[in-house]
């Protein structure tokens, strides 16, 4: 999924120049054109949550990301995950799962960090698609509001047992 922004200009004298660069700081970087970064991506016991009435195990993915040109407001968390455990997934399909959200920012331009209270968290249901009390590689991939695209980050973990206590390793 692409995302594309539109901004109307009020000044009707259109020169054909580039416009400047933005800038947030003395640094040489420009405030645009720059891919977000995970800085962190773990897998978690989620707990039982309710889906549809009734309570099912989850493994909670939790993201950490950052962007030099603020652009991590609106962002989709691409998804894949494969049953065998050899630390690798294949990006090259179309992701799994997407999840869009919205973060909260103080404006653009400005480094932004999707940490701590704003870490993006996601409970995945385990019983259906994905099997309870198994080894998976997980990888996710963040798409900022102006459609950059983060590399993609591979973890692996056990998810829950079906009562919802954590998997066994394996």
């Amino acid at each position: 999924m692409l995302w594309t922004i539109l901004i109307a200009c009020t000044n009707p004298t259109d020169t054909g120049d580039e416009p400047p660069s933005v800038r947030t700081d003395d640094s040489a970087e420009p405030c645009e054109g720059n891919n977000p970064e995970i800085t962190s991506f773990t897998l978690g016991n989620g707990g039982l949550v309710d889906f549809d009435g009734t309570e099912s195990p989850t493994i909670q993915l939790q993201v950490e990301a950052t962007d030099a040109d603020g652009n991590l407001d609106q962002v989709v968390l691409e998804m894949w995950w494969e049953a065998d455990g050899n630390g690798e997934v294949d990006t090259s399909r179309s992701p799994d799962n997407e999840y869009p959200s919205t973060l909260s920012s103080d404006g653009a331009c400005e480094f932004f960090q999707a940490s701590g209270n704003d870490k993006l968290a996601l409970n995945l249901q385990v019983g259906g698609g994905i099997q309870s009390n198994t080894l998976y590689d997980f990888a996710v991939r963040i798409v900022d509001a102006s459609a950059e695209i983060s590399e993609a980050v591979v973890t692996t973990g056990v998810t829950p047992k079906t009562d919802g206590s954590d998997g066994d390793p394996q």
